[in-house]
């Protein structure tokens, strides 16, 4: 009977055998002891790579996180218009127009770098010399408009709108009270001014 036996710490071959295959079991037990020794090895080896894989990969995901995520700057956004506007001359405190008074516009949109108004089909226009009807206007702020005839109701839009295309629309509607006594139907700017 043959036995062959490799003793790890010491590092060294025992061997119990007959005379007749002692060459046999030398070779087996020298295939033993090469054979753990190659294991060792090739598990160290696979273990390193193993190691060396996990770290290119973290690294490789952390790459593609930056790449896909990348430091983002604050966008400049436009700020949204917002129209208003108050009539500052009313005739009362209800606030109601005097027909053929001159109104005064105080245009407080915020955030608008353009304005369209519609003064309605009863707004006319005049600079002294000359009166006549001006239901629309670009300006900020429109001059010279008043409304006739009385005894009705209007309404007065404005749109605001900004260099980004955003627009807003605000309107107020508003009794036209009748004015008795200004000679001449009173549509003289110069008439105008006295109320």
């Amino acid at each position: 009977m043959i036995s062959c036996l490799y003793n790890l710490q010491q590092g060294s071959n025992y061997f119990q055998f007959s005379k007749i295959n002692a060459t046999r079991c030398h070779f087996f037990c020298y295939l033993d002891a090469k054979f753990i020794y190659m294991k060792q090895f090739l598990t160290t080896a696979l273990l390193f790579a193993i190691m060396l894989s996990g770290c290119q990969k973290a690294g490789d995901v952390t790459q593609q996180a930056q790449a896909a995520d990348p430091v983002k700057t604050p966008e400049l956004t436009t700020p949204k218009p917002i129209a208003s506007f108050k009539i500052t001359n009313p005739y009362n405190e209800s606030g109601d127009l005097l027909e053929l008074r001159t109104l005064a516009f105080n245009n407080t949109s915020t955030n608008a770098d353009s304005y369209s108004w519609d003064l309605s089909t009863s707004a006319n226009y005049s600079d002294g010399n000359v009166d006549y009807p001006m239901q629309f206007s670009d300006k900020a702020e429109p001059a010279g408009i008043y409304i006739a005839p009385c005894m009705q109701t209007i309404t007065i839009k404005l749109t605001a709108k900004n260099k980004a295309g955003d627009s807003s629309t605000y309107s107020q509607s508003f009794a036209v009270q009748c004015f008795r006594g200004v000679p001449g139907g009173g549509k003289h700017p110069v008439m105008h001014k006295l109320y």
